[in-house]
């Protein structure tokens, strides 16, 4: 994106953003070297899911009405596998609590772990 900035190339037709610029000023300058000089030019950025919201962003930052075009084989989707979060335990848990009746007892781990640290003291 540096080197984009006051990088002419005479008569450049097209511009392929791989990876979307992370804002509105790197867009800016990275498409503006397309279309110079009374040319026309042609900017395709290629979008994942995660890039949407930027995009949009973007293109309301900018005032652009952007035609949008999905290629067969590359409809924009999240099928991606997801990664299961381990299952955090409350901090009742950890320190061994299970309540019964609205009312606190320790488990046998618990009690043993207590009975052992008081031994220690």
């Amino acid at each position: 994106d540096i080197a984009a900035r006051g990088i002419d190339i005479p008569e450049l037709q097209m511009v392929i953003n791989y990876e979307l610029p992370e804002g509105t000023d790197d867009f800016t300058h990275r498409v503006g070297r397309t279309g110079r000089a009374q040319h026309k030019g042609s900017v395709i950025s290629l979008l994942t899911i995660h890039d949407y919201n930027t995009f949009s962003k973007i293109e309301k930052d900018l005032r652009l009405n952007i035609k949008r075009e999905i290629y067969q084989g590359f409809e924009l989707t999240d099928k991606q596998p997801r990664q299961k979060r381990p299952v955090k335990k409350t901090l009742r848990e950890k320190k061994g609590y299970i309540d019964y009746d609205k009312k606190r007892k320790y488990t046998y781990a618990a009690q043993k772990k207590k009975k052992s640290e008081q031994k220690k003291k």
